[in-house]
């Protein structure tokens, strides 16, 4: 059995040329990384308007960038064939620790 062809371009122009596959691909993710954005938006300007930190460019950035690495495992686990929940395991941890280190910044500044 042989194993999956390696990415190879034919020739130096040809890496422009998207399939109707790939354009579908770009513009389902481009339209779940603005509901990302747009949702994020709402959640931090709420923050914002209850003046808690982390307010609406860090909430916009959190979901956008989430949003985009689980976009991204999904297409690279398609492409190589490996699991796409590993990286949105580790989005979890790291956001985790985002809470954690905004608590403790915050317990931080109530003792003072």
């Amino acid at each position: 059995m042989r194993p999956p062809p390696a990415y190879s371009l034919q020739s130096a122009a040809c890496w422009f040329v998207m399939s109707p596959n790939d354009a579908h691909f770009l513009w389902h993710a481009f339209l779940r990384l603005l509901l990302a954005a747009g949702l994020g938006a709402a959640v931090g300007a709420e923050r914002e308007w209850k003046r808690k930190s982390a307010g609406l460019r860090t909430i916009i950035l959190i979901t956008f960038a989430s949003a985009l690495f689980t976009i991204l495992s999904e297409g690279l686990a398609g492409v190589r064939g490996g699991d796409p929940q590993r990286i949105a395991a580790q989005l979890i941890t790291g956001i985790g620790f985002l809470g954690a280190g905004a608590i403790k910044i915050g317990r931080a500044s109530c003792r003072e």
